[in-house]
């Protein structure tokens, strides 16, 4: 990957959060089209969220068995980030439970599920859950934004792989098959924001929020 087409993605990815930090409601599908059009290292494109280790230990015995599981928990985790980005967040949005049914069939149902949660801001944790930290007053907006875009693109991606319509499958290739990933070649265009529907659900787009909160603050807490 030469100077030239990594500053095209990182430019493409800058736009992306952009447009979902100013519309969390929105999607910017074109800019994540291009991303995922963009032949590069997953590294490159992903900056906060650790997709290489994700993908490794939700991956069982180099099959694809592991991208449904792992899609349908980054839909509910897209929406704990559109909650936080809103102007009008949920009443609990400051803490979940880790005995909501949704919460362990989906979040918990991968590994590294947490530390997406970790990720956003909720970095008190206990046993029974986690929460943001008594002095933080709002979420970091950029730093949300910023995981959420990319939990939204990795998605995108998982899906078009499974139906066979990824332009590059071979960058999962290291992940299915055991082998390393090309070189990046990807090209460039101009920002389209699509605006439509949080990901769909059996569940409300504000529920996984309230239903996981705790009425309470926590004691003795821990990271």
């Amino acid at each position: 990957m030469n100077e030239r087409e990594g500053q095209q993605v990182l430019e493409l990815r800058r736009q992306a959060v952009l447009a979902l930090s100013t519309t969390p409601t929105a999607t910017p599908t074109r800019l994540l089209q291009d991303l995922i059009s963009a032949r590069c290292p997953l590294e490159v494109k992903y900056r906060e969220v650790n997709v290489t280790r994700v993908l490794q230990e939700n991956v069982p015995g180099k099959s694809g068995d592991g991208l449904l599981t792992i899609s349908r928990a980054f839909n509910i985790l897209e929406k704990y980030g559109r909650n936080l980005l809103s102007l009008q967040k949920p009443k609990f949005w400051r803490a979940v439970k880790f005995n909501n049914p949704v919460f362990k069939s989906t979040v918990d149902g991968i590994k590294g599920g947490r530390a997406i949660l970790h990720l956003y801001g909720y970095t008190v944790e206990q046993s029974d859950g986690m929460s943001f930290p008594d002095e933080v007053q709002e979420p970091h907006h950029g730093k949300v934004a910023a995981v959420t875009l990319e939990v939204a693109l990795l998605q995108m991606e998982l899906d078009e792989l499974r139906k066979g319509a990824h332009p590059h499958p071979e960058l999962f290739s290291r992940f299915l098959l055991g082998s390393a990933g090309p070189p990046c070649q990807g090209g460039y265009q101009e920002e389209e924001t699509v605006e439509r529907p949080p990901p769909a659900s059996s569940t409300d787009p504000q529920e996984p929020l309230q239903s996981m909160a705790m009425a309470g603050k926590w004691s003795d807490a821990k990271d």
